[in-house]
């Protein structure tokens, strides 16, 4: 979901910000394990460490799929935002209109590709 969020809300630096969020999630994680499960335990810190790396590689993954799907999306989210906005009429005449250009589009494109 981070990565859907970051990738179709962020114009520049997506990849850096989802990084940096994956980054810190997992030093808060590390923390927050260190001072609730950890205490007193001084052989924590590969067994942490371990959990972190492994933990710190599947966000990363999954966040970079997500945040390449949100590109992907971010006009499709856009346009169904505007169109949400507009009355049910109306909505449904922008969508005729478009529909005849794209079938006008790709008949002119048919044509021009047959020899």
């Amino acid at each position: 979901m981070l990565g859907r969020w970051i990738g179709a809300g962020c114009i520049r630096y997506g990849v850096a910000s989802l990084l940096l969020a994956v980054a810190l999630g997992a030093i808060l994680q590390g923390m927050v394990a260190r001072f609730v499960f950890f205490a007193g335990d001084t052989a924590w810190i590969l067994r942490e460490l371990r959990i972190t790396v492994a933990t710190l590689g599947a966000f990363t993954v999954c966040g970079l799929i997500g945040y390449f799907r949100g590109r992907r999306l971010k006009a499709f989210d856009y346009m169904n935002y505007l169109m949400s906005a507009l009355p049910d009429k109306t909505r449904e005449a922008i969508v005729e209109l478009a529909f005849g250009e794209a079938q006008r589009v790709g008949t002119e494109k048919a044509h021009r590709a047959s020899p």
